[in-house]
């Protein structure tokens, strides 16, 4: 008896669904049911690949750089303090990258088949490959579990060209320091790279159309990061909402309206970090949808 467990485009909002999955078998004489994962691309999820891991090890370079930069409360000198953006950012993509090698090892350890590619159901109990390393494979199969996971969502006429308009995947891997940024969502992503850029000296604007920054989280929590965030000179504008962005050959401007007063800002990129930044994918199912969601449920 197989049971297939897909994660198509396993950028997801969780990462549980990569790991290995041992369940028990009824039958007699088998302890264990054979295990597959379908994934376009690394292991782990959007958590391990483009979010949680490796934005906590930017904000780790910048808590040790900042911690450094203020050694003398400590009673410590240091003198000649660099850093190298480039570094920190392949640090990043580092630490994500030896994590997934680890779950890939652990899919070999326990056994479980890894296939390389974009898994789709046009028939019921089977599983066709569509494209990638592994296109063309066909697995049949008792039972499938599908994790289409997240993607970045857009805003509407707004293009995206990953140099002076960023999504926060965009962001992750980005080659070079901006002097100055707007970060359109005060969420915890926008949060996030909001602190990491301004550590290093990035003129840092933060946009949130709610009435606090950290908008899903308790309000004596987010006076807290606001009153720290303007400490540490972040532009945190709440309230406000972008009505419209211009990007020129040099400078980006972002206009927002913030309830009576308009504002300007001018910067050298824009990071879309707006709450609902996250859209999920639509699972890979053709004829039978209907009857696969309702075995999902």
């Amino acid at each position: 008896m197989l049971l297939w467990l897909i994660q198509q485009n396993t950028i997801s909002s969780s990462s549980a669904a990569a790991l290995p999955v041992t369940l028990p078998q009824s039958a007699p004489g088998n302890s264990v049911k054979k295990v597959a994962c379908v994934e376009q691309e690394r292991p782990g999820g959007t958590c391990l690949n483009w979010g949680c891991i490796p934005s906590k090890a930017l904000l780790k370079s910048a808590e040790l750089y900042n911690k450094i930069s203020h050694s003398e409360d400590f009673g410590i000198s240091v003198s000649g303090v660099s850093y190298d953006f480039d570094k920190i950012i392949q640090r990043s993509r580092g630490v994500s990258d030896n994590m997934a090698k680890g779950i890939e090892f652990l899919f070999k350890k326990n056994k479980v088949e890894y296939v390389k590619g974009v898994g789709s159901v046009n028939v019921p109990g089977v599983v066709e490959v569509t494209a990638g390393p592994d296109q063309g494979k066909v697995l049949n199969t008792e039972k499938i579990l599908i994790a289409t996971g997240c993607k970045p969502r857009t805003l509407p006429d707004l293009e995206v060209d990953g140099e002076r308009i960023m999504t926060s995947r965009q962001a992750l891997e980005m080659k070079q320091q901006p002097k100055s940024i707007v970060i359109v969502g005060a969420g915890a992503i926008g949060a996030e790279f909001a602190y990491f850029l301004n550590a290093f000296g990035t003129k840092v604007t933060l946009v949130e159309m709610q009435d606090q920054v950290l908008p899903v989280e308790d309000h004596e929590v987010a006076a807290v990061v606001a009153k720290e965030f303007g400490k540490q000179g972040i532009d945190c504008r709440t309230s406000t909402s972008v009505e419209a962005i211009q990007v020129g050959k040099k400078i980006g401007e972002a206009e927002s309206r913030q309830r009576r007063a308009n504002r300007e800002s001018r910067s050298g990129q824009c990071v879309d970090c707006h709450r609902r930044s996250r859209q999920h994918r639509r699972p890979p199912v053709g004829p039978h949808e209907a009857g696969a969601r309702a075995r999902l449920h």
